[in-house]
């Protein structure tokens, strides 16, 4: 139910005569019925009010992060209100196309805010849209953005702290696989979600496909018989990492736009390098778990 943006005046009745009582109450009946209205006279069938609306904020908008702001955006109960990102703006992100391959493109926390905007705009007559707040770091992003749900998609070692932290303010929180660097950090995360009581979902696009459920299927009703033993394979280079013989020892400058104490997060100190940003931190076992953690959780994650 809303209230209507014109309003309805009311002569009020002086004395106490009886023709302006009744008149009164006409009038506020009458007022009643203008301001008080079913959505769909306002905003069209299935129109959802911006009150009932599920409000997200992206933390991590690299390739993988940008993928799935543009479904969240699919979604008409949710309202993506701001995005978090290290980095401003810069090229040589992975992104993944299911249908034509790897390819490269340009991400950061400015991208995926003309990414949203950019997509809301599409749905207003006026065909502009402002209302996506850009952060650097998500501890602001918390503090001033009263979000329902956070979405988080940054490299593996940063995923904890920050899924713990929208978890002590009661966020719902998608957060892309694995879920943590370690196995102590997965369950410190897991305890935290049970105490908060709120909706958690880990981001495993693998797990979810047909293929998969089909294989559960199978082997729940023993079509291939008793399974003994499993044997996953997946190629070494899959992503064509390059690699390194140790740590580089140059030390660049660290690029414009991209705070790179921020980046580290938790991980210890290092001098900036490209061989971990902004895709090959999954080479390094201070940001990432390699190919495991990587693919693992999506080839292995059917067996069990």
């Amino acid at each position: 139910m809303h209230q209507a943006t014109q309003r309805t005046r009311i002569q009020v009745p002086s004395g106490g005569c009886p023709t302006g009582r009744r008149r009164f109450l006409t009038q506020v009946t009458a007022a009643a019925a203008v301001s008080i209205v079913p959505r769909q006279v306002l905003g069209g069938a299935g129109h959802i009010p911006p009150s009932e609306k599920i409000t997200l904020a992206g933390i991590g908008t690299g390739g993988q992060g940008l993928q799935n702001l543009a479904i969240f955006q699919e979604f008409p109960e949710i309202q993506i209100v701001a995005v978090c990102d290290v980095n401003r703006e810069s090229g040589g992100y992975l992104s993944w196309n299911w249908t034509q391959g790897k390819e490269q493109r340009v991400a950061g926390r400015e991208p995926a805010r003309r990414q949203v905007e950019g997509g809301y705009a599409q749905q207003k007559r006026s065909g502009t849209y402002r209302g996506c707040k850009a952060y650097a770091d998500y501890r602001q992003l918390l503090a001033e953005e009263d979000v329902d749900a956070v979405m988080v998609a940054t490299p593996d070692h940063t995923h904890a702290v920050i899924t713990m932290a929208a978890l002590k303010r009661g966020k719902h929180v998608y957060c892309e696989k694995p879920l943590t660097w370690s196995v102590y950090e997965a369950r410190q995360v897991t305890e935290a979600a049970r105490k908060a009581k709120v909706a958690t979902q880990l981001g495993n696009q693998g797990q979810a496909s047909q293929e998969a459920r089909l294989v559960c299927e199978m082997i729940w009703d023993g079509a291939i018989g008793p399974v003994r033993e499993v044997q996953v394979w997946s190629p070494a280079r899959f992503w064509a990492w390059p690699t390194w013989e140790g740590r580089p020892k140059e030390t660049p400058p660290v690029p414009d736009g991209l705070d790179w104490d921020l980046w580290l997060g938790p991980a210890p100190e290092r001098p900036y390098h490209p061989a971990y940003h902004p895709w090959t931190w999954r080479n390094w076992w201070e940001f990432g778990t390699g190919l495991l953690g990587d693919l693992g959780c999506h080839k292995l994650s059917t067996v069990f």
